[in-house]
C-alpha cells in the first residue's frame, strides 16, 4: 500500500509540474466566469424577431384556423400591454397550396427557404388527418426546422390545430360541438397520501397532495 501511495505521489507531482496543468489551472477560472458573466448578461434578452412559418395543408380547411390563431397570439401576447414594448415575437403564417403532384420538390424548396432564412419552418399536415387510416403518413403533421425538437413554436401549434380537427370532426359526425363539449373533458388521477386517524380527536383528517420528492424519499412496498 505504501509503496502505491509513493508512486500515485510521483506522478501527481510530475504532473502538476506540467505546462497544460498550470495553463488549464489559470485558463478554467477564466472560462467559469466568463461564462457566468454572459449567462448575467444574457439573462432576460428575447429575440422579438418575427418568424415567418410556411403551412402546406393537405387536408384542407385547417390552415385559416391557425392563421387565426397566430394572429390572435399577436394582439394579446407580442406587446407588453402597459408600455406598448414588443416582448415576444409574432408569428406569421404563410398559407401555401399543396402541390401532390410535386410533393418531394415542394419539401426540397420550403426546407431551402429555411437554410436561407427566408422561413422559420414550415408546417405540412397530411391528407387524412380528420380521418386517420391504415396509412400513418397521410394523417401525420409535420414540422420542419433546425432544431425542430426544441422548438417551442412547434409546440405552440398543437392546441389551435387540435381544436379545429376536432370541431371538424365533430361536425363531419352531426354533432354540435356545445353540446358534446364535456366529452373532451379529460380527468387527471391525482396523486394523494394516505388518510388519518387524528388521535386527539379521533376524526379522519384529510390527505394530502403527494409530491415526487416524497414518493422517491418513501420506502418501496413490500
Amino acid at each position: 500500500m505504501n509503496r502505491c501511495l509513493t508512486l500515485a505521489r510521483r506522478e501527481y507531482l510530475a504532473a502538476v509540474k506540467t505546462k497544460g496543468f498550470l495553463i488549464g489551472l489559470l485558463v478554467a477560472p477564466v472560462l467559469m466566469c466568463g461564462g457566468l458573466i454572459a449567462a448575467i448578461a444574457l439573462r432576460g434578452q428575447v429575440d422579438v424577431t418575427d418568424k415567418r412559418i410556411a403551412v402546406v395543408d393537405r387536408a384542407g380547411g385547417l390552415g385559416a384556423a391557425l392563421v387565426a390563431a397566430a394572429e390572435a397570439r399577436t394582439e394579446k401576447e407580442v406587446q407588453d400591454t402597459k408600455t406598448g414594448k414588443k416582448i415576444k415575437p409574432a408569428y406569421v403564417l404563410e398559407l401555401l397550396t399543396p402541390a401532390p403532384d410535386e410533393l418531394a420538390a415542394q419539401r426540397l424548396a420550403l426546407s431551402d427557404r429555411v437554410r436561407r432564412g427566408e422561413l422559420h419552418a414550415f408546417v405540412e399536415i397530411g391528407p387524412e388527418v380528420l380521418s386517420p387510416g391504415t396509412n400513418r403518413e397521410l394523417a401525420r403533421v409535420s414540422y420542419h426546422a433546425k432544431g425542430a425538437a426544441l422548438d417551442d413554436i412547434r409546440r405552440w401549434f398543437e392546441p389551435p390545430l387540435n381544436k379545429e380537427i376536432q370541431r371538424l370532426r365533430l361536425a363531419a359526425a352531426g354533432l354540435e360541438e356545445e353540446r358534446v363539449r364535456d366529452i373532451f373533458n379529460w380527468q387527471s388521477v391525482e396523486p394523494m397520501g394516505l388518510f388519518s386517524a387524528d388521535p386527539a380527536t379521533g376524526g379522519v383528517g384529510a390527505a394530502r397532495r403527494s409530491s415526487e420528492a416524497e414518493a422517491i424519499a418513501a420506502p418501496s412496498p413490500r
